[in-house]
């Protein structure tokens, strides 16, 4: 099942491409981008690279099991109201 959802998805341009132009139709996402480029631009200069690098990669880890967590916990509260329903 992994091996198919990896073939429908991964390595696709198209869909890369559609992602992205999705994502810049969000006004609210565009100008977070830009903020947080910015930000990360005035980090690494004035702490380096190597720790800006760092920084970004501790940061996109945490964002990434925090939204799992949240992800998992709607997965949860989705299956309790259903069976409080059945």
């Amino acid at each position: 099942m992994n091996e198919r959802i990896q073939k429908l998805f991964l390595g696709k341009l198209e869909l890369e491409e559609e992602l992205l132009d999705f994502c810049n139709q969000i006004p609210d996402l565009v100008e977070a981008r830009t903020k947080y480029s910015h930000l990360l631009d005035q980090v690494q200069t004035t702490m380096g690279y190597p720790f800006s690098n760092q920084f970004e990669e501790t940061i996109n880890i945490y964002w990434s099991c925090l939204g799992r967590a949240y992800y998992l916990f709607g997965l949860n509260l989705r299956q309790d109201i259903l069976t409080a329903l059945l």
